[in-house]
């Protein structure tokens, strides 16, 4: 990935001088290296893993700015009055997003009992469908994944939890490849599911919408909510937002993702602001965070 970026800033910043792009900088960085840089910046920017951001928070003086963007599950809720086949493109469109690696993605769908006989066999069938391929050929949606821990990941998931499987499974390590997968798990109030960064799709059954403000409410979502998207959940709408998680009603998180708007959800592990001991997870705009949090 940092290959991937730097190359990008070479094709990009002809282009951006006398526009700002002068005053930046793409520099490879050993982990002291850029710890040492941190230790003398005014803000900081991560968006590593949360407990990586802990590490580094750890070193950094204590009035340095350090904005933290993890990610959450960010779950898609299929409620009884939802329209089956708008759910089931709303949940290709947000699990399959680069083939499933983006912090956006959703990794559980809940899904209201009374459509879980036409949710389900529609998402597997729709799964089938997707073309799986060279990430050169435009007609691909689904690539082998960037990220080798990504693939082990849903190896080690996918083998756990074989009897929920209904489409797909198969894992291919050295091509890095995950098959599109879809499985099905009945209601676990205690499941919180991993970030797959893979085209893994998860549906859990649910019968009453208190199971879902509970489940959103637990210590676990309460640390990593995002957003969660409600397609036909009465209990859900007008809701601005659920425990720590943004309500996106009748949207998923990549149609209400704008970089002129504030980003994610409440969740410290999700997102944060740290200052002076202080960590808030809130929504994050960097111009906003980065004017009001300048040192005088």
């Amino acid at each position: 990935m940092a290959s991937a970026a730097l190359s990008v800033h070479e094709i990009l910043e002809p282009h951006l001088h006398g526009r700002g792009g002068g005053r930046i900088t793409m520099a490879p960085a050993t982990q002291r290296e850029f710890l040492a840089d941190c230790a003398r910046s005014d803000a900081v920017v991560f968006t590593g893993q949360p407990d990586n951001a802990e590490a580094v928070a750890a070193r950094l003086p204590g009035d340095t700015l350090l904005l933290t963007f993890g990610s959450g599950p960010n779950p898609v809720v299929a409620g009884p009055g939802a329209d089956p086949d708008v759910v089931c493109r709303a949940v290709l469109d947000a699990r399959l997003y680069n083939a499933g690696q983006d912090c956006l993605c959703t990794d559980i769908v809940f899904v209201h009992r009374s459509l879980t006989r036409e949710v389900v066999p529609r998402l597997a069938d729709a799964l089938a469908a997707v073309p799986v391929g060279d990430r050169r050929d435009p007609g691909t949606r689904v690539a082998p994944l960037v990220y080798p821990d990504a693939v082990e990941g849903a190896a080690r998931f996918l083998t756990g939890h074989r009897e929920f499987t209904v489409r797909g499974g198969r894992v291919d390590p050295a091509r890095g490849t995950v098959e599109p997968t879809l499985l099905h798990l009945p209601w676990r109030e205690a499941f919180h599911p991993p970030e797959f960064f893979s085209p893994v799709v998860l549906t859990m059954e649910y019968d009453e919408p208190r199971q879902l403000t509970g489940w959103l409410h637990s210590a676990e979502e309460t640390a990593r909510g995002m957003y969660v998207s409600a397609f036909g959940e009465p209990a859900l709408a007008g809701a601005a937002r659920v425990g720590t998680s943004v309500v996106c009603e009748e949207r998923i998180t990549f149609d209400v993702e704008d970089g002129n708007r504030p980003f994610g959800g409440y969740g410290p592990r999700a997102g944060a602001v740290r200052r002076h001991g202080t960590t808030t997870g809130r929504p994050l705009l960097l111009s906003a965070e980065a004017g009001a949090g300048a040192r005088p």
